[in-house]
Parts: structure tokens; C-alpha cells; sequence
């Protein structure tokens, strides 16, 4: 396998899957979470969350300001409907956007695969972290 067939293996199967299971995890998780609240508005999150996708540049800050009002007035508590929808619009919008623009594989994934060998790849893996961390 060359390393062109390898960075094609990665970048459909690898980070796909890892969008996908994303995406589930966020739609389990948003009706689980209003389950164990004891409050089945929250599921309206899911709205937020999907449509957050298309529009999260103008939804996110209307649902900021009026979060951020509410905080004042109220005090900051993530059972309120505004902080609960704010934190689905977020992560609908990022999950989103790192799938449409690819961010980790074209960024460090391919990058990564210039090793002729797996060893190469491992070194360079390491390498690459060793970078970034320090």
C-alpha cells in the first residue's frame, strides 16, 4: 500500500467514523441527559443541535446574549433551558464545522503519513506529538 492509498484509507474510514460516532453520541445523549434532569423540554436541544449545523453563526449568538442575560438575573445553572440549548448549539456547530473543513485530518493526520513503513508512521506519530507538546 503507497502512501497515497493510505492517506485515503485514513481520511474516509478514520475520521468519518469518528464523526458519525460523534454525532450519535451527541443524539443519545442530549435525550438521556433531559431524561435524568427530570425534564423533557430539554429535548428540544436536539433541535439546536441539528439546526445549529446550518445556522450556528446567527443561532449561537442570540442564544448567548440571551443565556448570558438570564445568568444575571438568575444565577448560572445547566438545567436551565438557555444553558442547556446554548451548550447543544455549540457543540452542533463545532462537530459540524470539524467535519465540513476536515480540521484533523488535513491538518495532522496526513501530515503524519509520509512513512514509507509502519514504524515510520509511529515515529513520526511521535515525533509530531513531541512538537506540539513542547
Amino acid at each position: 500500500m503507497d502512501k497515497e492509498q493510505m492517506t485515503e484509507v485514513y481520511v474516509s474510514d478514520g475520521y468519518y467514523s469518528i464523526f458519525y460516532r460523534l454525532f450519535l453520541l451527541f443524539m443519545l445523549a442530549i435525550p438521556v441527559t433531559a431524561f435524568f434532569l427530570g425534564n423533557g423540554w430539554l429535548c428540544f436541544g436536539l433541535l439546536f443541535f441539528i439546526v445549529s449545523s446550518w445556522i450556528g453563526v446567527f443561532l449561537m449568538p442570540v442564544v448567548l446574549v440571551y443565556s448570558v442575560w438570564v445568568w444575571f438575573h438568575s444565577g448560572f445553572s445547566f438545567s436551565q433551558y438557555s444553558t442547556f440549548f446554548l451548550a447543544c448549539s455549540v457543540c452542533g456547530y463545532l462537530l459540524f464545522t470539524l467535519a465540513r473543513k476536515r480540521v484533523f485530518v488535513e491538518d495532522n493526520l496526513t501530515d503524519c503519513l509520509s512513512g514509507e513503513t509502519p514504524a515510520d508512521f509511529d515515529t513520526q506519530i511521535k515525533q509530531s506529538l513531541h512538537d506540539h507538546l513542547n
